[in-house]
């Protein structure tokens, strides 16, 4: 539920706004507590959902700009966001 409502919001919306604003309400009244841990995990979770979603606004001007092929694209992105949620998911760990 920590990572499966804020990423699933970020990939529907693909904006960060739209999967905090959606999500964290629901998320800190789910968790009882609101510790560094679960804010930067879920936080994290839904800035991966964003960067993998098809409606972040940048993604689609770059693809659109370079003429680049989504797969292409993809195959850049989820590493680093792979990278990127892996640290968080240390951090959750460390911090909970």
């Amino acid at each position: 539920m920590l990572f499966l409502l804020p990423f699933v919001s970020g990939l529907l919306t693909g904006v960060t706004v739209g999967f905090v604003g959606s999500t964290f309400p629901l998320i800190l009244s789910i968790a009882g507590e609101s510790s560094a841990g679960i804010i930067s995990f879920a936080f994290a979770s839904g800035f991966f959902g964003v960067l993998l979603s098809p409606l972040h606004i940048c993604l689609v001007l770059t693809r659109e700009y370079f003429k680049a092929d989504m797969w292409g694209v993809y195959k850049k992105i989820i590493p680093a966001a792979s990278v990127v949620f892996l640290v968080a998911v240390i951090e959750y760990l460390i911090l909970r």
